[in-house]
């Protein structure tokens, strides 16, 4: 699942309802460490975080592909 956010007050400051479709389907998510997204990643291992820029993303959604362990284990 990828859940990609910018970084500014109103994602700071908002919950997506996205992400708890995402933790109710079961499978990793990559999202931007944005917010209370930092926390809940590091808590609940989730998924992945990458910084709140395209590339990075892309980067971490591919790597996370790369790795069926790792993904499997999310």
């Amino acid at each position: 699942m990828a859940l990609p956010m910018r970084d500014n007050l109103i994602n700071r400051g908002r919950w997506p309802n996205r992400i708890g479709e995402h933790m109710a389907s079961g499978r990793a998510t990559v999202c931007c460490a944005v917010g209370d997204m930092k926390t809940l990643f590091a808590e609940d291992g989730i998924g992945v975080l990458s910084r709140p820029d395209e590339s990075d993303f892309a980067a971490q959604l591919l790597a996370l592909f790369d790795d069926p362990r790792k993904l499997e284990r999310m």
